[in-house]
Formats: structure tokens, C-alpha cells, sequence
């Protein structure tokens, strides 16, 4: 596939099947995302933790619901589900000497998997509060474990979409953009 045919393919998927994704393919995404551009080389900075366990997922569902309701004034009854996803991935980051490059780090990470699962058919959504949801249950990071010196920043569902979803058109910028 082009790489802009996957980028078209690539939207975020909240409704998924049950289907689980196949251990072949889900270590493709991993291996997309290790292969992201890190600043200076320092891929020892960051770090992926897999998630499929279904009684994990609901535990750190339990705290993005908390977080979100606290974000948005809007309590959540529920753990939030993934929208149903069978796959979440942590990306987790140390600490960096240059502020915020973490997150830029993590970002290219992020895409390339979500690029890699939108070539093989394969839905994503990003999940931010999944990350600080984590970071604050130190029981959880370790269960996850997580080392004490890494940060989870954010996280990605994988899994198949239930619903058809639509190719973007690259028609215009939706970013407003200039020239100098």
C-alpha cells in the first residue's frame, strides 16, 4: 500500500468487533512503531507495554473514566471500555532533558503503528487518558511493569472496526498553513 492510501484508510475507530488481532499483525504495528524517528537515537527513553487481558483493561478503564469525568464535569457511570477494543498499548516515556520531546518522541510511535494497522485493516483510536490514569495508580504501573522511572504518556486500541469506515479525501488543508 502507499503511504497515502494508508493515510486516507487511517481514522479513529470507536465501535470494534471481538475479533481479536492476530499475533503476526499486532507484531508488525510494534515493530512500525519501533521503527519511528526518536530524537538523538534514544529509543531507551521509551517504552511499549501491550495490554489484552480483559480484567486489566477494565481496571485501567476505571481510572480514564475517573479522569475524564473530572476533565469534562461529567461523571462517567461505567469503566470506559475502549470501545470494546481487545488491544490497547501503552507508550510510556522517561523523562527527557528537553522538555516535551518525550511526547514528540512518543507521537511518531504512535502514528507509524496506527499507519501499519490501518494497512493490514486494522482500526485505532488514541486514548490520552489512559496514560494518566496509569502514572497515578502505582499498583497498576507495576502490575503493568512499568518502570518506576517511566511515565505512560498516552495510549492506542487496535482491533477490527464494526462499521465500514470512510477513506478521507486529500482534497484541502484542514490545518491553516503559510508560506515565507
Amino acid at each position: 500500500m502507499e503511504t497515502l492510501n494508508a493515510i486516507k484508510k487511517r481514522s479513529s475507530v470507536r465501535k470494534f468487533t471481538d475479533k481479536p488481532v492476530s499475533d503476526e499483525d499486532l507484531k508488525k504495528i510494534l515493530l512500525s512503531g519501533s521503527a519511528a524517528p526518536v530524537g538523538i537515537g534514544r529509543y531507551e527513553t521509551l517504552r511499549i507495554t501491550v495490554v489484552r487481558d480483559a480484567a486489566v483493561l477494565e481496571r485501567i478503564g476505571a481510572g480514564v473514566s475517573r479522569d475524564m469525568s473530572a476533565a469534562f464535569g461529567k461523571e462517567m457511570k461505567r469503566p470506559f471500555n475502549f470501545y470494546g477494543a481487545g488491544t490497547l498499548v501503552i507508550v510510556s516515556s522517561k523523562d527527557t532533558a528537553i522538555k516535551g520531546i518525550n511526547y514528540t518522541n512518543g507521537g511518531t510511535v504512535a502514528e507509524n503503528m496506527m499507519l501499519q494497522a490501518a494497512e493490514g485493516g486494522i482500526g485505532s483510536c488514541f486514548v490520552w487518558f489512559a496514560g494518566t490514569a496509569i502514572d497515578k495508580d502505582a499498583d497498576l504501573k507495576s502490575a503493568l511493569s512499568i518502570p518506576e522511572d517511566f511515565h505512560p504518556m498516552f495510549s492506542l486500541v487496535f482491533g477490527y472496526a464494526k462499521e465500514d469506515v470512510p477513506e478521507k479525501t486529500l482534497t484541502e488543508m484542514k490545518i491553516e498553513c503559510n508560506y515565507v
